[in-house]
């Protein structure tokens, strides 16, 4: 780590593209780690980059987006440094049935070309989603939710043309109105409630969102070694491990390879989570 005054961004300002107050999550952790002040871009159409609510599709990765993001927030701040976020919900890789949230951010340096991103995937989430009928009891989801806490999306049950979509509910009188109005156009469709996941409607997202942040605040403190480039860290994992059962190499990870974003300075490190040996159920020699 180096310290404030030798960091090249300390004491600079970062352009975020945020229309969702996502400044109360990643400012902190900038601040607090670089010495750098992160100010919204006013005017950016953020939605452009896609909705939860699908009326505008994503058009590339959660990865690539967050640096659509921060490579336009830079151009239209006119600053050095822009930020960028985005995040993606679904069932988690491993254990299906339970949702994950995962927060992807990228800091863009126009003078060096450079992007520094880093990810964290959190169980924390609200995330959900039902579809209701006028007869159905909605306080065991209203709960899961964390309504009114949280924000809640009304909306028909099935794509339509003209689709009304009601967000940022948080009281239960806007819900029974928003019930009421998409109902009144339902016909046999039906209603879907569904927590709404922008930042600034959802706490719990945001907590998420700013440990990345910090993440990616740390990363971007540490300089190369050898050129002072900021963001010396994980760029990619090499697996290795050995099979305990016949001693070949299995796909789990074994190394993790430290390097620089510019001079392509590199080192391997043990990966901490990294087993001695290897399960033989892991092995495409011992379970083909």
């Amino acid at each position: 780590m180096s310290s404030f005054a030798q960091h090249p961004y300390s004491g600079l300002r970062a352009g975020l593209a945020s229309m969702h107050r996502k400044e109360r999550a990643i400012a902190p952790p900038c601040w607090r780690h670089l010495r750098l002040t992160v100010e919204p871009v006013l005017g950016l159409d953020t939605d452009a980059f896609g909705t939860f609510t699908g009326e505008i599709a994503r058009p590339g990765t959660a990865r690539e987006t967050a640096l659509a993001k921060a490579l336009l927030a830079a151009e239209a701040s006119g600053h050095r440094l822009g930020l960028g976020s985005e995040g993606s919900f679904g069932p988690h890789h491993a254990l299906p049935f339970l949702a994950q949230d995962v927060e992807l951010i990228a800091l863009h340096d126009r003078e060096t070309g450079i992007t520094i991103s880093e990810g964290l995937g959190s169980l924390r989430t609200n995330y959900g989603q039902i579809e209701w009928s006028c007869d159905a009891d909605l306080s065991a989801f209203l709960t899961r939710s964390l309504f009114p806490s949280h924000g809640l999306v009304v909306s028909l049950a099935a794509e339509a043309e003209a689709m009304p979509i009601i967000k940022g509910i948080r009281d239960p009188a806007a819900l029974a109105r928003a019930i009421d109005a998409v109902r009144s156009k339902s016909g046999d469709v039906g209603v879907r409630l569904a927590t709404d996941m922008r930042a600034h409607m959802n706490p719990t997202r945001m907590a998420v969102i700013r440990a990345a942040a910090t993440r990616l605040a740390r990363r971007a403190a540490t300089l190369c070694p050898s050129c002072g480039c900021p963001g010396y860290g994980e760029t990619r994992h090499e697996p290795g491990i050995l099979c305990e059962g016949c001693e070949q190499p299995t796909p789990l990870i074994k190394w993790l390879v430290i390097g620089c974003l510019t001079c392509h300075r590199e080192e391997r490190r043990p990966s901490p989570k990294a087993p001695l040996r290897a399960d033989p159920r892991y092995c495409a020699r011992c379970n083909p």
